[in-house]
């Protein structure tokens, strides 16, 4: 594993001990039936070629070249037949239930940001653990809570060795925004550095 991932999941264990510290009263590991089975990219993918992109079209027509590249990159992916935008809509439900069930005995859920550190803009192509992956896999934590609605909040909590800042998000239940707000706010108050900036 490189340093930069030992030290996020490093950060994601010191962030929930920071939290027993202050006062909550158990801590366990979880996994989330299903989710490796219903990608939250490919979802949220479908979505914006199935809708997004047929909304973009009257607007965007003949004027392709504008966009920017990342833009042309995912509007060149084929549109989605009306059986898998059907699956997208199908498994989003599975999902929202999954965190459903899970906030009936939790909290908070706590997890890394992302997959990576940041990368220069418009990268399509990034390295994770020394396999590429397209710049957009970096948002493959993030996006599932889109899809479920659920209120979340990044914390920055670390640096990498290359000084760039490292986030740990929390996850509530829906309308309890109370709750992920009052831990962050938590966090950052005894994480030193929390208010450092990269240089530009």
């Amino acid at each position: 594993q490189s340093p930069n991932v030992v030290k996020l999941f490093s950060l994601v264990t010191e962030q929930i001990a920071e939290l027993k510290d202050a006062g909550v009263d158990a801590v366990e590991e979880t996994a989330l039936a299903g989710w490796s089975d219903r990608q939250a990219l490919v979802i949220s993918m479908s979505y914006f070629l199935g809708e997004g992109a047929f909304d973009l079209d009257p607007i965007i027509k003949g004027r392709e070249a504008e966009l920017a590249p990342s833009m042309q990159r995912r509007l060149d992916h084929p549109r989605p037949s009306a059986s898998d935008y059907f699956k997208s809509v199908q498994d989003t439900e599975w999902l929202r239930q999954d965190m459903k069930r899970f906030f009936n005995d939790h909290d908070l859920l706590i997890v890394p940001t992302s997959t990576t550190t940041a990368f220069p803009h418009n990268t399509p192509v990034i390295d994770i653990e020394g396999h590429e992956a397209h710049g957009r896999d970096s948002l493959r934590i993030t996006v599932p809570f889109d899809l479920t609605g659920s209120p979340a909040i990044s914390v920055p909590f670390g640096w990498s060795d290359e000084g760039l800042p490292i986030g740990v998000q929390l996850v509530g239940r829906h309308f309890d925004e109370a709750t992920v707000l009052h831990a962050a706010a938590h966090l950052e108050s005894v994480r030193a550095g929390a208010e450092r900036r990269p240089e530009v």
